[in-house]
C-alpha cells in the first residue's frame, strides 16, 4: 500500500554490531514481518565484516524475547546503566535499577 510497515537501525563498532531499533507497525504484527527485518538486519552486519551482534529489550517484551531467542540470542550476563534527563519544567527524573 507504499507504506512503511517496520523498520530498524543499528550501530557498528570494529567487530561489533549492535541492533538499536527494531519496530513494525502494529497493524502489520503477526506476519513475520519482524523476523524478516531481523534476519535482514544480521545479514547486512555480517556483510560489513561483523562478528558478534548484541541488541536490547525490556524484560517484559515476552514477544521480541520470544524472536531473538528464536534467531539464537542470550542473555549475555552483561549490565548496563540508563541515563535520563528531563529537558523543561520542573519535573523530577527518578531512574531506578
Amino acid at each position: 500500500q507504499g507504506q512503511p510497515r517496520g523498520y530498524f537501525s543499528f550501530t557498528l563498532f570494529e567487530r561489533w554490531g549492535h541492533l538499536d531499533r527494531i519496530a513494525v507497525d502494529p497493524r502489520a504484527r503477526g506476519i513475520g514481518l519482524g523476523a524478516a527485518q531481523l534476519a535482514h538486519a544480521i545479514a547486512e552486519m555480517r556483510s560489513r565484516g561483523m562478528q558478534r551482534v548484541t541488541l536490547s529489550t525490556q524484560a517484559t517484551n515476552t514477544q521480541s524475547r520470544k524472536l531473538y531467542e528464536g534467531f539464537g540470542f542470550r542473555l549475555t550476563g552483561e549490565s548496563y546503566h540508563i541515563y535520563g534527563k528531563m529537558l523543561g519544567g520542573r519535573e523530577r527524573l527518578k531512574v531506578e535499577g
